[in-house]
Formats: C-alpha cells, sequence, structure tokens
C-alpha cells in the first residue's frame, strides 16, 4: 500500500525496479526466484509482504525507485496505529493502519534566465548541468532546444528526471 501511494503521487515514470530497506534488507518489485536462486538476490526479498509485519514505532528506513536515475526516499515511522473496528472504544489488532503523516512543500525554483518562478525544466540543460535548465513559461518558449526535452515543475523528487510528469 505505501509502495502503491508512492509511485501514484511522488515516483512512478517508466516501470523502474524499485525496493525498500528495513533493517538492512532490500524488499525489492519486480522481484524474482530466479534472481535469488542465481545469487544476485542474496539480502534481497519479494516486496509483496506487509509493513506493518516488518515496521515498528521510531524505525527509519529507505524507498529507492529506479536505477541509474535512482531517486532515494528516507522515510520514518513515527508510531504504529490499530484499525478501528466500529465498535466505541475497541481497535482491531490484526491489522495496523500507515497513515501519512507529512508531505514536502513543493520547493520554490525560480526561472535561471529571469527569476519568475519555474513552470518546466530543459531535462538537456538539467542532465548537462550548463545552466537555464528550470524555465518559466516565457523562457520556455525563447529557449534553444526542441520542446520534447521539456518537463514539467512538479511536487516530485523526480522532478526533471528520466520522464515523469507527474
Amino acid at each position: 500500500m505505501l509502495y502503491e501511494f508512492l509511485w501514484d503521487v511522488w515516483l512512478e515514470c517508466c516501470g523502474h525496479m524499485s525496493g525498500f530497506t528495513i533493517d538492512d534488507v532490500e524488499y525489492v518489485r519486480p522481484y524474482t526466484e530466479e534472481e535469488s536462486m542465481l545469487g544476485f538476490g542474496v539480502g534481497r526479498r519479494d516486496m509483496d509482504i506487509s509493513l506493518g509485519d516488518l515496521l515498528e514505532g521510531g524505525m527509519e528506513f529507505t524507498h529507492e525507485y529506479g536505477l541509474g536515475t535512482t531517486t532515494e526516499l528516507s522515510l520514518g515511522v513515527a508510531d504504529l496505529g490499530y484499525g478501528d473496528t466500529g465498535d466505541e472504544g475497541t481497535q482491531d489488532h490484526s491489522y495496523r493502519v500507515i497513515r501519512m503523516l507529512v508531505r514536502n512543500e513543493p520547493p520554490d525554483i525560480e526561472c535561471e534566465p529571469c527569476g519568475a518562478p519555474a513552470t518546466s525544466v530543459c531535462t538537456e540543460h538539467l542532465y548537462r548541468q550548463e545552466g537555464n535548465a528550470w524555465l518559466c513559461e516565457d523562457c520556455t518558449v525563447a529557449h534553444e532546444c526542441d520542446d520534447h526535452l521539456f518537463l514539467p515543475v512538479i511536487n516530485s523528487p523526480r522532478v526533471g528526471v528520466c520522464g515523469y510528469t507527474g
């Protein structure tokens, strides 16, 4: 569930491999028994497991999305709650509830040529670290690169990476 949430809200662009690292064990997707049998999966397990079975309050862990264009998220567990049964004052301890308590504020990214709020990023200039990668609408129109090189500026750690458009 957390995996799907992170993909849907922040990360998914091209079906890259991803995984969580919890207590020095990697939980990955896609995961194959063949990979494990060949020795590539040492210390790896299938991500198809309940995080409620692995996490405790106060734990910190990471999630990595993509190989080559890796985005790493640092995550933490403030506390674990339990499901409400609907009966007043009772909780069902057979399942735990994950609630997202915080999310980043979108960064203020300025257009490099003029200082207005950036609305697009030129992936070519960003990749080459040449400057003038972050652009407002007017500067995007005047920019020398082809339209297919622009991605929107969005509230995601994947902004400007791969083909991520939110």
